[in-house]
C-alpha cells in the first residue's frame, strides 16, 4: 500500500549517488536510508514510527522498487548546467529553484525539466532572488574583503581568480576536473575568515568549515563524493592518505566504496566536490608533485587592522539575498554567452577544464588579456609550490651561478655528485643516496623546473640515460642540441626503442626511485662517481 501510494505521488531514483525518492507534494528528493527527514514523511502519512520494527519492512521494499525500476537521472546537489537546453539551474534549498536561461531568472519548482535537487534542508537555508537588489555587495564582502599579498600574482589577478574559482563551483557539472583552491598564509591573515564567508553566503549560518580526521580517511572520500563544496580549514599537517586523494578529486577519477545494504559490493563514486582549503604551508602536499598544477594557490598577507568576525559574518548574512541575487544576474549573463559561444577554448593550462570556463567568463566581463596573463603566472606559482624548499632547486641556483655550468650535458650521476658537493659546502641538506633517487626525483619535478630554469632533457640513446642541460631564466643564446635529441620525459636507464613506462596510479613517493622503471645498475654515471 505505502508503495503503491508513493509511486502516485512521486519518483524513484536509482543513480550513481545512491537510491532516492522525489516526493512531489515537499518538492524533495529523499535519501532511501536511514534519514530522519524521509522517516517524517513515512510517519506523519502512514503512522509508520521509524522506531518499529514495520518501518525498516517498508524501507527494505522502497530501496527494492529504486534499485529494480527506478530511474536513472542524476540527483543534483546545489546548481546544474544543461549544455544541451542552455539552462542553468540553482536550488534555493526550499523546494524551489531558480531557471537561468541567458534572458531572465525564473524561480520553479524542483523537479521541473527533469532536473531534481536533493538540499541538506537541515543545514541550508533558503534564500531569495530579488530582480532590482543593489550591486557591488557581492565582490565587498567575498573578494576586496581578502588581504591578498603581491607575489607572483598582483592582488587584482587574485582576487579575480577567487571571483572565477566561485563561478565556476556553480558549471561543476561541465568540468570532470576540478582546480582546488588553496588560501596560502600566516597565522593572523583571516583565511580562515575568508573561507568561512564564501561557506556562510551560499548555504547560511548553520554551515561550518571542515577538519580532516587524520585516521579516518573514508570520512573524507564521503564528503568529496557527496558535498557540492567542501571547505577545509588549516592543512598544515602530513597525512600519509591525503595527498593523493585530493589529486585524485582535482582529476576527476572515481573513488571505490561499498555499496550502501551490502556486505562487499563495492560502487564507483566520482569525486564532486569543489574544494577549498586553508593552510600556512605546503607540507600537506609534499609527497605528490603534481599535486600544485591542480591548484589555484592565492596567498594572503597577515592583517594590521582586523575586524571582529561576528560582525563580518553579520554583514553576509543581512545581505545574503543581495549578494545571491547579484550572483545569478551575472550567472545568467555567463549563460546567455555560453549560448552564443559552444565551441571550446584552446588552452595550454593544466587544468584545462576551468582555464577554458574562465576565459569565457572572463570575455564577458572584458577582462580576457588579463586572465590570459594571469594564468601564465599562476603556472609559476604552482612551480613555487613544487620546488618551496626542494634542495635540488636551492642546489642548481647555486651551481648555475657559474657560467661554465650554463648549458653543459650532464648526467644524473654527475648531477648527483657536483650538487650533492655544493650541498655540503653549504651545510645544506641533500637526502639523495643514489643517482638513481636524483634521477627519478628530476623525472617528477621537470615540468617545475622548467618554470624556473631553462631546462632541455635529452636521451644517450647509447648510453641509455637521459642527459640534462640547464640555464638561469633571462639567459639568451641557448645553443642547440649537438649530440642527443629531444625526448619525452623518461627515466633514467630506459631504453627508448624497447621499453615503455607508464605512470604509476600510486602516489609518489620523493624518497624512493620509481618501481615501475627502474634505472641501468651500470652507466657513465658509475664512472664519474668513480673518478670523483
Amino acid at each position: 500500500m505505502v508503495l503503491g501510494d508513493l509511486k502516485n505521488n512521486g519518483h524513484f531514483f536509482n543513480c550513481p549517488s545512491g537510491f532516492f525518492y522525489f516526493d512531489k507534494e515537499e518538492r524533495r528528493a529523499f535519501p532511501l536510508r536511514d534519514d530522519i527527514g524521509f522517516a517524517a514523511v513515512i510517519n506523519k502519512r502512514y503512522g509508520i514510527n521509524p522506531k518499529e520494527y514495520g518501518f525498516k519492512r517498508v524501507l527494505a521494499d522502497l530501496q527494492s522498487e529504486a534499485s529494480t525500476n527506478g530511474a536513472t537521472t542524476e540527483i543534483r546537489r546545489l546548481a546544474h548546467y544543461d549544455r544541451r537546453t542552455n539552462c542553468l539551474y540553482v536550488s534555493q534549498f526550499n523546494g524551489s529553484m531558480c531557471k537561468l536561461d541567458g534572458k531572465s531568472v525564473t524561480e520553479v519548482d524542483n523537479g521541473t525539466d527533469n532536473v531534481f535537487f536533493f538540499d541538506d534542508v537541515r543545514a541550508w537555508e533558503p534564500y531569495e532572488y530579488l530582480p532590482r537588489a543593489l550591486r557591488g555587495e557581492l565582490d565587498r564582502q567575498l573578494i576586496e574583503s581578502v588581504n591578498f599579498e603581491n607575489s607572483t600574482l598582483s592582488v587584482t589577478e587574485q582576487r579575480l581568480f577567487l571571483k572565477l574559482w566561485l563561478m565556476g563551483v556553480f558549471f561543476g557539472n561541465i568540468q570532470p576536473t576540478k582546480i582546488i583552491l588553496l588560501l596560502l598564509g600566516e597565522q593572523g591573515s583571516g583565511k580562515t575568515s575568508a573561507l568561512r564567508r564564501i561557506q556562510k553566503f551560499i548555504f547560511g549560518s548553520k554551515v561550518n568549515l571542515l577538519s580532516i580526521e587524520k585516521e579516518k580517511p573514508d570520512g573524507f572520500v564521503a564528503t568529496i563524493t557527496s558535498d557540492p563544496i567542501a571547505l577545509f580549514d588549516n592543512l598544515d599537517e602530513r597525512i600519509s592518505w591525503l595527498p593523493f586523494n585530493l589529486s585524485r578529486l582535482a582529476t576527476g577519477v572515481t573513488f571505490p566504496r561499498r555499496q550502501l545494504y551490502t556486505t562487499n559490493e563495492k560502487v564507483e563514486f566520482p569525486g564532486v566536490s569543489w574544494l577549498g582549503i586553508t593552510a600556512r604551508s605546503v607540507d600537506f602536499m609534499q609527497s605528490q608533485p603534481d599535486l600544485p598544477d591542480r591548484t589555484l594557490v592565492l596567498k594572503v598577507d597577515r592583517l594590521v587592522d582586523k575586524k571582529p568576525e561576528d560582525e563580518l559574518l553579520c554583514d553576509v548574512e543581512v545581505h545574503r539575498n543581495a549578494m545571491w541575487s547579484e550572483l545569478l544576474d551575472e550567472l545568467n549573463r555567463i549563460v546567455h554567452y555560453l549560448g552564443q559561444n559552444r565551441q571550446s577554448e584552446s588552452v595550454q593550462f593544466r587544468m584545462a577544464d576551468f582555464a577554458s570556463l574562465a576565459l569565457k567568463i572572463a570575455t564577458v566581463w572584458g577582462r580576457r588579456p588579463e586572465v590570459e596573463g594571469a594564468f601564465k603566472k599562476l603556472e609559476q606559482a604552482q612551480a613555487e609550490l613544487v620546488l618551496e624548499g626542494d634542495p635540488i632547486s636551492l642546489m642548481l641556483k647555486i651551481w648555475l651561478a657559474d657560467a661554465a655550468n650554463h648549458g653543459r650535458n650532464v648526467s644524473a650521476g654527475v648531477l648527483f655528485s657536483e650538487l650533492g658537493t655544493v650541498a655540503k659546502q653549504n651545510n645544506s641538506q641533500w637526502p639523495f643516496a643514489n643517482a638513481k633517487m636524483l634521477a627519478h626525483r628530476l623525472r617528477q619535478l621537470q615540468t617545475a623546473l622548467k618554470e624556473q630554469f631553462k631546462v632541455e632533457v635529452s636521451e644517450d640513446s647509447h648510453a641509455k640515460q637521459n642527459l640534462y642541460r640547464f640555464w638561469p631564466k633571462g639567459v639568451g643564446g641557448v645553443p642547440e642540441m649537438a649530440t642527443a635529441t629531444s625526448t619525452v620525459d623518461r627515466p633514467e636507464g630506459v631504453d627508448a626503442s624497447s621499453s615503455t613506462c607508464e605512470p604509476s596510479s600510486e602516489p609518489a613517493d620523493p624518497e624512493q626511485p620509481s618501481s615501475d622503471c627502474q634505472p641501468s645498475e651500470q652507466g657513465p654515471e658509475l664512472e664519474v662517481l668513480k673518478t670523483a
